[in-house]
């Protein structure tokens, strides 16, 4: 699983939830799957980036978002 960070080091706790979700490095483009979410008894949305392709991302946290970017990934807040 490869995931990097846009968020403060506490977020590594809650980055369990999004289990199950696999990462493949097939793609030749950079594409990249963004999940914003809110763990419980937190006022921040955290920002999880994974290297696409995602696949299996049933059962992951309900308040979530997730876009797709092309090129580098970017936090899409300007406080983190």
């Amino acid at each position: 699983m490869l995931l990097a960070l846009c968020s403060p080091s506490d977020v590594h706790k809650a980055t369990f939830r999004l289990k199950p979700l696999t990462v493949s490095k097939k793609s030749d483009s950079v594409r990249c799957e963004s999940f914003v979410f809110n763990p419980a008894g937190s006022s921040d949305d955290y920002h999880v980036i994974a290297l696409a392709p995602i696949a299996n991302i049933s059962g992951v946290v309900a308040r979530m978002m997730m876009y797709v970017c092309k090129g580098e990934c970017q936090p899409s807040r300007d406080d983190v």
